[in-house]
């Protein structure tokens, strides 16, 4: 299980320079590179991303979006990110840094456009699930998969948020989303509110020092509702809890 893995711990993760001059603004005009080619390159360069090498992997997407002018392309690189971030959230954060990073460099106007396009992909993931859930009916591997990279999708709504790339109300909106619908005594309710336990997990460092009482509420509200999901849900609340409480949101080990 990795619920104990903390945006506390992520938020350290960031590239020690820009592959970039600040100053040099990606440009969103289209340049003739065909659709089936920016994807082909942008997956290749992502596929190679690990903490070691993500500066060079950085440099490398950077230097070739520029080269092309492909951030005609934010609505094709996006999602490619976004699809890579939630089926491999143990390194969420990263992806969230080369969106931060993708951010600094785009003009003022399409910084906004990056923002909401992030948060979009994120939101349908978040709340319009039904029909997927409703397409894989009794494929259990089908159904699991789903529920990773719905698992996925907190972790890298959580990391934006710490990136400062989705505001704190968007945050609140979705917590309080989860806890609806964690009241229901059901495997879906059940779900959200390991989704919810996992959001707090990455972002409740920051809440700790934004918005304390909101946090305090949110704890209180998931004390109340452990009980309804069995026993290994009051052990994810135990080890939130322990998180916080004992070792100041720094992950053990």
């Amino acid at each position: 299980d990795d619920n104990d893995e903390t945006g506390h711990q992520r938020a350290g993760t960031t590239s020690t320079h820009h592959p970039y001059n600040m100053h040099h603004h990606l440009e969103l005009n289209p340049c003739g590179v065909d659709v089936v080619t920016l994807v082909k390159k942008v997956n290749g360069i992502l596929n190679k991303i690990t903490p070691h090498n993500f500066d060079s992997m950085l440099q490398q997407l950077f230097s070739y979006l520029t080269l092309c002018g492909a951030v005609a392309s934010l609505n094709r690189v996006i999602p490619l990110i976004f699809a890579k971030a939630v089926t491999e959230k143990h390194i969420s954060h990263l992806y969230a840094c080369l969106c931060k990073h993708l951010w600094a460099l785009l003009g003022p106007n399409e910084r906004p456009i990056l923002q909401q396009q992030l948060l979009a992909l994120g939101n349908k993931l978040l709340y319009q699930v039904g029909d997927a859930l409703s397409a894989i009916g009794d494929d259990e591997e089908q159904r699991i998969k789903l529920q990773d990279k719905r698992l996925g999708n907190m972790s890298f709504l959580g990391d934006l948020y710490v990136t400062d790339l989705i505001s704190e109300s968007e945050i609140h909106t979705i917590v309080r989303f989860l806890l609806d619908q964690a009241k229901f005594s059901s495997p879906e309710g059940c779900f959200h509110y390991e989704l919810l336990v996992k959001l707090i997990t990455v972002v409740g460092h920051k809440l700790e020092i934004t918005s304390t009482v909101a946090l305090n509420d949110y704890f209180y509200q998931l004390e109340q509702l452990k009980s309804l999901h069995g026993m290994r849900m009051e052990i994810f609340f135990l080890n939130l809890f322990e998180l916080r409480t004992y070792h100041g949101w720094v992950p053990r080990g």
